[in-house]
Order: C-alpha cells, then structure tokens, then sequence
C-alpha cells in the first residue's frame, strides 16, 4: 500500500502529479493509497505557504481534491526553537511531548473540521521518521488507529523507533490502545525501488508468511516520479501481489 507524506500541495506540478497517480492507482487496484497530509497550521508549512503567497483556503481545497481518490490522515513534522531563534526539527533525542501535542490537536480539529478524518480509520505518519514511545503514546491519547512512522530501512530508523517496534512485538505497545502499524520497506519514488520489496518479501522463509505479510511503499508529493510510479504498481498487479487499506477500527475484530 502505497503511503505518501504529503507537503507542498502549493506547487502546481506537485499536486497535479499526486492526483494523477493516485486516481491511476485506484483505477488499477480498486483500492486507495494513503495520503498522510501537513495542514495550514503545522509551522513549517505555514512558512512556506507564506513565501509562496498561497492561501489557507486554496490550500484546503487542494487537500480535498487529493481525497477523491486517497484516505487522509496526518502527516507530523515538529519544531523546537534554538537558543539563536533557528528553527530546528525535533528528534528522538531533543524533542517536546507538550508541544507535539498541542500541534496534533490542532491540526486534528482542523482535518475533523474539514471533513478529512475518518474516525474509524484514523491514521498517522511521522516526518522525518521520528517516532518515539511517548509519541506513540500522544497518539494513543487522540484515538488514532494507524501508525505509518516504522521503517525496515536502516537510513529511516531511530532509538525511539526501534523501542516502538520492540513493543509492538512483545504485545505492550500504546497504553493499552491498540496502534496497527505496517512497515515501510521501500520507496516509490524512484524507478526500481519498490521491487526491493518484492525481493524482501520473496526472501521470507515461509511462502505463508510471504503471502500474508502487509507493506507500504513511501513517498513524498514533491519526490514523486509519476510514469515510473504507476509502472511499478502495474508491474506489481502483473506479479500477483495484492493491495490493501487501512481496515477502520471496527472491522478489526474480523481481520
């Protein structure tokens, strides 16, 4: 499934790329990817939306327009402030629980406000692949359902993630709150990436367990590489592989 982190709808190009390859996809699976979305009120967007004189509202309407053929959910960057006044991204190792969850709750309220958020489904994927277990606890907090933020790639991996997977395997994950994650194991955005999934999920030991075992393929909208992209999801058709959503939180019990 493929899994974007969504950023810069401001450009024109951008944009259009996303919603072509997006409605390919659905026309060739039956399914939708997932597109994990920054909103107007993430700091760093913001900034940019400024320098580029492009409105809150036209904003909005792009992230709508992306949702005709994708499911939403919330794309997380963060920033600290420097001694110097620099804007800096938070980490696993110099990060501010109180100030994610503010900005969770507020870009929450405004994907709820917009109609974006399914409340069955509600998913999450963290910028920079920074994920922690008090993050994973924060999302705990607001209900979501899907994590998106584990990587098998060891240039997308952290301290903080590797404790969330080491959780997740042990059954002691979120507080109680069951969180579903599946991993990312390769890019989309390059031509040839996404057949090292194959090669990985090929390589399982049991042919059982290489039938069963739910990926995703990552993607940012500005690094998207349109015509290979939707190649390689038909190369993956024609290999047999099939293609999933994220079940709603209801539907868990039957899978």
């Amino acid at each position: 499934m493929p899994v974007f982190h969504v950023e810069k709808l401001y450009n024109d190009a951008y944009h259009k790329a996303l919603r072509s390859f997006l409605k390919g996809y659905r026309d060739m699976t039956g399914k939708r990817a997932v597109i994990t979305c920054m909103t107007p009120l993430s700091p760093i967007l913001a900034a940019q939306m400024q320098e580029a004189s492009f409105s809150t509202k036209r904003y909005w309407d792009r992230i709508a327009e992306a949702a005709e053929n994708g499911i939403v959910g919330l794309h997380g960057h963060f920033l600290r402030t420097t001694v110097d006044q620099g804007l800096r991204p938070m980490h696993h190792a110099f990060h501010d629980l109180d100030v994610i969850r503010g900005q969770i709750g507020q870009e929450l309220d405004a994907l709820r406000l917009h109609g974006h958020m399914d409340e069955d489904r509600m998913i999450y994927s963290g910028g920079w692949w920074f994920m922690t277990p008090g993050l994973r606890g924060v999302l705990s907090e607001f209900g979501f359902h899907w994590d998106y933020s584990l990587s098998s790639s060891r240039y997308n991996i952290s301290p903080g993630s590797i404790a969330v997977e080491r959780q997740e395997q042990s059954g002691n994950a979120s507080g109680g709150h069951q969180i579903r994650s599946d991993t990312a194991v390769s890019g989309l955005a390059r031509p040839g990436r996404p057949f090292q999934a194959i090669g990985k999920l090929l390589a399982e030991p049991s042919a059982e367990i290489a039938s069963t075992k739910r990926v995703s393929l990552y993607s940012h909208d500005y690094d998207l590489n349109l015509a290979p992209a939707l190649h390689m999801i038909e190369r993956f058709c024609k290999a047999g592989f099939g293609f999933h959503e994220p079940e709603p939180k209801s539907q868990w019990d039957a899978t």
